[in-house]
């Protein structure tokens, strides 16, 4: 007899926790457990204790076979326990009475439903990575098949709000190591979101899991949860794979803003290759992927007009140089206006050669290694308005990782250490020409930069597991290190607050950015916990932990680091290894509960609260270093003091440096609050799981999360909106970053499964919720309120606050071989080894402002009454009613809005979306080993279109109207080959 129990816990491997009892359910002692991984022959030996209790730990992923051996029963035997990263099983087995050399076998399908903590989790196996449409084989996105997940743009990457808490908040890990594709912060993507694979190749990946809700204090420096990617390991079956995706022209629908089809070529190409190096012991795996791109990228933007640039040069023939960047209109526009509008496509360029190599070792039957490395080198050319100004990216990506496993009957061990370095340049190729923007109009300021971020990390992990009665034990540390680098410098940008400024060279703010030499900024941290999965009753499993991390502050090893105190930045010089003051109250208990309610096993209840902290990304202490104490990173001048010292169109960093630099320039630089609390969520979940058949659940919770402490920009010694002067003389303008954020999340959420099974799988997750926040409400944060002395004026939607979200995927083997009784080797080949897969996506729309041109930050417009949006219109595009909004009056002397605009934070919304992709794809067996599979990917299968962004400038005459969609229908040809 046996009965099994799932829980999901640890990062990387399984656990088995068993009971062995007579068939009159009286425990038995001394019985031997072997279990045995059937793909690599490692074996693992236990026995059971007083109370027939016995333990496998980290187990690594794959199919197992199971056999229990006690003195006057019968052997036992349960074949293809298939183990996932994270996965737990309660199994328990009673033996019948008889001879050893007697056998039982056992079958049993791994049941769907968690009976033992409150953990929230969103696996993708093997199977959904390679069988779903995955547009450019990029494996993020399954992420958002999932309830409460949201994968959006943080920072300067790509981050996955879960359960409402910052995108920048998550932890990323890959075969148990952190693994961010970015040094600043942690994200999917490298910095400036160019790399199209993320991480690592999909063609590596074994499984995809999110983990959520109230996880384990085992899991570090995360706020929301964490996203681990499981890579593929050798066997003792030598196995690979060719591959080859395209996608081109012919293929593709017209996109919606454009009359015809662009030139667009995409070939993504690569195998895998893998074994024995010794059978049974040693084995590797190694992938290669690159792809090579010139795709059509759609380029909309309001432009300059003929007249308004010969006016503005016959006023200031200085302008010139940069009316010359930007091409003429090629819509119709009004007679005498200022800007009409370009639609156009570039060609965006990409490539990357993508490299993983995987080793495991099986010392013996108790001691294994495990190591990989991965490389990347991408690159990407990416077209924009402004023929002069394409922005271009180069990547050196390299990570390293080894993990060092030792097992026992009731205490085992892992050791993980892990590396990375990732280092990427951004430039705007206008940089180089030295030319200043010009802003404060509906047209591009075509501004040019270089940024430079290079980052390097090491981690070394201890985790132990000690198996006591009822108590499954773990307790660990980790020790965490980071050096960051950024050489950033920009052209200046020169505002103005009307045409009648423009023409008199009459500027109300000018931003300049001097740049920095290289840095090394140092950064580490250190964290313990301790974890209890306490089995109070069969039914019963009541979770306790408690984790302890410590974040030091942040130092730069020529201490380059300059923070002034309070108030507001405003105090005196903090020492350059302490700008700050460190928290050390980072504790975060957490309890939780699984209740079986049946005796059937098949109904649970589960619910508990933790707290959580992550440090703060080291993107954000950037902004405090400087080249020298006189020698600030960037100065923002306002109307009057532009006037003071002559500055005006055109200007250069060289001109004013020297100002900037005299001893009675005024002090610029940001600035962090002294007292800097570290992040931290609270979250809780009350959750009911129901497992309908073998191969059907459901799972219907509530979950709530509050982000406490996150980073905040107030913008301090902006010029009275009046006078135009500052209110702090000795100071000029500069941002500074306190703790206020907060975010509050309510969901209902659902989740249907039905794994595969009878050639089918459906996933099915809808989520209902609510986000509110007062900004980004991220850990870090550029993002400036209104007013920064009235924080209720920002509270509003959080940029992730999607009220109704459904995400789905499905496979489903057609029957076409049994309809047709495909028994000979023709029929076969026509009808046997179709297959129909996709993803479809539903949601309402995410929230957004509209600002008003002036020169202070974060102002909005005014809601004057009506409907905001045009209810009907014969023009498609059209989508605000301008007539619902009105600017904020601006006063001469300050160039500034009288006071804050009405409109409230992320009021409006775009519209909803819907969206499938599909799959049809015949796979060929050409003999036992070899297999040929022949695919089409549609993304957007039925061309619906979905707008994706909509004109926010006010004074423009294209206010209101829709510019970018989600995209027209891709079609992508895929080829794989694998034996």
């Amino acid at each position: 007899m046996f009965c099994p129990t799932k829980i999901q816990g640890q990062v990387t491997t399984a656990t088995i926790y068993g009971n062995v009892t007579d068939a009159s359910g009286a425990q038995v002692p001394a019985a031997t457990v072997t279990i045995v991984n059937e793909q690599t022959g490692a074996t693992q030996t236990a026995t059971t204790n007083e109370t027939g209790e016995f333990t496998f730990d980290f187990l690594p992923v794959g199919r197992y076979s199971l056999s229990i051996k006690a003195s006057g029963f019968k052997e036992q035997n349960q074949p293809n326990i298939e183990l996932t990263g994270g996965q737990r099983l309660r199994l328990s087995y009673a033996l019948e009475i008889g001879a050893l050399t007697e056998k039982v076998t056992v079958t049993a399908d791994t049941p769907l439903i968690n009976a033992v903590n409150a953990e929230q989790l969103i696996s993708h196996n093997t199977t959904e990575v390679r069988e779903m449409p995955l547009a450019r084989r990029d494996w993020t996105n399954l992420l958002s098949i999932g309830t409460g997940v949201e994968v959006r743009s943080s920072g300067g990457g790509t981050g996955i709000s879960l359960n409402g808490l910052p995108p920048g908040g998550f932890s990323l890990t890959v075969d148990g190591t952190q693994a961010s594709a970015s040094s600043e912060e942690t994200s999917l993507s490298s910095f400036g979101n160019f790399n199209l694979i993320k991480v690592v190749s999909l063609e590596a990946i074994s499984e995809v899991n999110v983990n959520k809700g109230i996880i384990p204090a085992e899991y570090a420096n995360t706020l929301s949860g964490n996203v681990g990617l499981i890579t593929r390991s050798g066997t003792n079956e030598y196995s690979g794979s060719l591959f080859e995706n395209y996608q081109g022209r012919v293929l593709n629908a017209r996109n919606q803003f454009l009359t015809t089809r662009p030139n667009e070529v995409f070939n993504q190409f690569g195998g895998s290759f893998g074994g024995p190096i010794i059978r049974n012991k040693l084995f590797f795996f190694t992938v290669y992927e690159g792809y090579r791109q010139r795709r059509f990228a759609a380029i909309n933007s309001d432009v300059p007009t003929a007249e308004f640039r010969a006016r503005a040069t016959a006023a200031v023939p200085a302008y010139q140089q940069f009316f010359d960047t930007l091409p003429l209109p090629n819509q119709p526009y009004a007679a005498g206006a200022r800007n009409g509008v370009f639609i156009g496509a570039g060609s965006h360029q990409a490539n990357d050669d993508h490299l993983v190599f995987r080793g495991d070792y099986n010392i013996n039957d108790s001691n294994r290694i495990s190591s990989r490395y991965t490389r990347g080198r991408p690159d990407s050319l990416n077209p924009r308005v402004s023929p002069v100004n394409s922005r271009t990216f180069t990547g050196l990506d390299d990570s390293f990782t080894t993990s060092y496993f030792r097992t026992g009957a009731s205490f085992s061990a892992e050791t993980r250490f892990g590396f990375s370095s990732n280092d990427v340049t951004r430039l705007d190729e206008i940089y180089n020409l030295g030319i200043a923007g010009i802003e404060g109009f509906n047209f591009t300021s075509n501004a040019g930069e270089i940024l430079a971020s290079r980052g390097k990390n090491w981690s070394i992990e201890e985790i132990f597991a000690l198996n006591r009665g009822r108590h499954s034990i773990k307790f660990g540390g980790l020790l965490q290190f980071q050096n960051q680098t950024r050489e950033n410098a920009e052209n200046p940008q020169v505002r103005y607050g009307n045409a009648a400024a423009l023409f008199a060279n009459n500027p109300n703010r000018i931003q300049l950015t001097f740049g920095l030499r290289p840095y090394v900024l140092k950064y580490w941290n250190n964290g313990y916990f301790i974890q209890d999965d306490f089995k109070v009753r069969p039914n019963l499993v009541v979770n306790l932990g408690l984790r302890y991390d410590y974040f030091p502050v942040p130092t730069e090893e020529n201490d380059r680091l300059f923070n002034r105190g309070e108030p507001f930045g405003l105090g005196s010089f903090r020492p350059a290894d302490s700008v700050y003051d460190a928290d050390k109250n980072n504790f975060a208990p957490r309890v939780g509960f699984a209740w079986t309610v049946d005796k059937s096993a098949r109904t649970v209840v589960r619910s508990g609260f933790g707290v959580f902290y992550t440090r703060s990304p080291i993107r954000g202490f950037l902004n405090l270093v400087r080249n020298a104490v006189d020698e600030p990173f960037r100065v923002i001048f306002s109307l009057a003091e532009a006037r003071a010292l002559r500055l005006n169109y055109p200007v250069t960093n060289d001109r004013v440096l020297p100002l900037v630099r005299n001893p009675n320039a005024p002090w610029v630089g940001d600035a962090f609050n002294t007292k800097n609390p570290t992040p931290y969520s609270m979250q809780w979940v009350l959750s009911l799981q129901r497992q309908l058949t073998n191969s059907i659940s459901v799972d219907t919770a509530y979950v709530g999360t509050r982000g406490v402490k996150l980073r905040y920009n107030r913008r301090i010694n902006l010029v009275d909106r009046q006078t135009g002067l500052r209110p702090f003389s000795g100071f000029g303008e500069f941002a500074y970053f306190d703790t206020s954020e907060s975010t509050t999340y309510h969901a209902w959420q659902t989740n249907f499964q039905k794994r595969l099974t009878q050639g089918f799988l459906v996933n099915a997750n809808y989520t209902w919720s609510r986000a509110i926040s007062y900004g980004e409400g991220n850990v870090s944060t550029l993002e400036e309120p209104q007013d920064a002395n009235n924080l209720q004026l920002e509270r509003g939607p959080s940029p992730y606050d999607i009220t109704h979200r459904f995400a789905s995927d499905f496979l489903y083997e057609l029957p076409f071989a049994r309809w047709w009784n495909a028994d000979g080797l023709g029929k076969r080949l026509l009808f046997a080894g179709w297959q129909v897969s996709g993803i479809f996506r539903a949601e309402t729309g995410a929230p957004f402002n509209i600002a008003m041109p002036n020169s202070l930050p974060g102002q909005r417009v005014d809601y004057v009454g009506g409907s905001a949006y045009i209810d009907s219109s014969s023009d498609a595009l059209n989508f605000l009613n301008r007539s619902a909004f009105a600017q904020v009056p601006v006063i001469a002397a300050s160039g500034a809005s009288a006071r804050p605009g009405t409109l409230g934070r992320n009021a409006l919304r775009l519209p909803g979306y819907w969206n499938i992709d599909l799959t049809l794809a015949k796979n060929f067996a050409l003999n036992e080993r070899l297999r040929l599979q022949l695919r089409g990917d549609l993304f957007n299968a039925f061309n619906h279109t979905s707008f994706s962004s909509v004109n926010t400038t006010i004074t423009s005459g294209n206010f209101g109207r829709f510019t970018a969609t989600r995209g027209a229908r891709v079609v992508q040809l895929n080829m794989r080959f694998s034996f």
